[in-house]
């Protein structure tokens, strides 16, 4: 099985999540969490893989969601790609785009700058 980091960020209010993407189905894992949220001190690491492995699911539903936003999603499996989706910033969840593929507009190649500056920050 294929894990990569996932990035989700949110056209409201600009803030950036981590999460998980399938590479062997090709797919987001629809939950994503803050970087507090998975950090290991253990390992003093972050880990948004194991962190959106173990999620539980909660029953959501889709009507009740009042938050709903345009998203991009990037993924850095194999040279990187983006595309966009929607999603709940309260409930941390990705609503539509877990999928690629599964939208008319498919994910572009490469790395958008906003990914690389949330890096360099995440660095610093």
């Amino acid at each position: 099985m294929s894990k990569a980091w996932g990035y989700i960020r949110f056209y409201k209010t600009n803030n950036i999540y981590v999460g998980c993407y399938d590479g062997t189905v090709d797919m987001m894992y629809p939950y994503f969490c803050s970087l507090v949220d998975c950090y290991n001190a253990n390992k003093d690491c972050y880990s948004p893989i194991s962190y959106c492995l173990n999620k539980n699911i909660i029953d959501i539903n889709k009507e009740d969601i009042d938050d709903i936003d345009i998203i991009d999603i990037y993924t850095d499996y194999g040279m990187g790609f983006y595309w966009t989706g929607t999603g709940s910033e309260k409930y941390k969840i990705i609503l539509d785009g877990i999928n690629p593929w599964s939208n008319d507009n498919f994910p572009i190649d490469g790395t958008p700058k906003w990914v690389l500056k949330f890096n360099e920050e995440k660095i610093s």
